[in-house]
């Protein structure tokens, strides 16, 4: 069995279980303070044959959210869609959440429309304690656009 190794120096043995990694609820968080040791912990859950639907679409949200924090825009919304269809079949809420991380990417990739849709499509599958997010990623966008009502 390898040993894989995380930037804060902890070891795991594969097959990694995405839940010990990227807690759902810390994963923003973690992957902005560390983008490229999440960059390589999605790698290695996305390698491991066991990994279910639902961690691959996480591990997919963990790295493309680590991708625009390291303004890799194009990789970012590759990783974000996939995780995005990932997750639309398994559990429509983290699709939700994933597609407030991806809409950002498709702002800054110049398609601000684009990104309000996908707000405006995650809004009714998002858990009521992450609507603050969603707004606050409309806002901006919005802002990108000149609306600043």
């Amino acid at each position: 069995m390898r040993t894989v190794q995380r930037s804060s120096a902890e070891h795991y043995d594969p097959p990694v279980s995405v839940r010990a990694e990227f807690d759902e609820s810390t994963i923003v968080d973690r992957t902005q303070a560390d983008p490229a040791g999440a960059i390589r912990t999605a790698d290695a859950v996305l390698a491991d044959r066991g990994a279910t639907e639902r961690d691959r679409a996480v591990a997919l949200w963990a790295r493309g959210l680590a991708r625009r924090e390291l303004d890799q825009l194009a990789d970012a919304d590759r990783d974000l869609e996939q995780g995005w269809l990932t997750a639309r079949a398994v559990a429509p809420a983290l699709a939700a959440r994933i597609a407030v991380t991806w809409a950002l990417v498709v702002m800054y990739r110049g398609d601000a429309s684009r990104a309000l849709r996908l707000l405006d499509e995650a809004e009714p599958d998002l858990p009521d304690d992450e609507l603050g997010s969603l707004h606050v990623q409309r806002g901006i966008v919005r802002h990108r656009q000149g609306d600043l009502r």
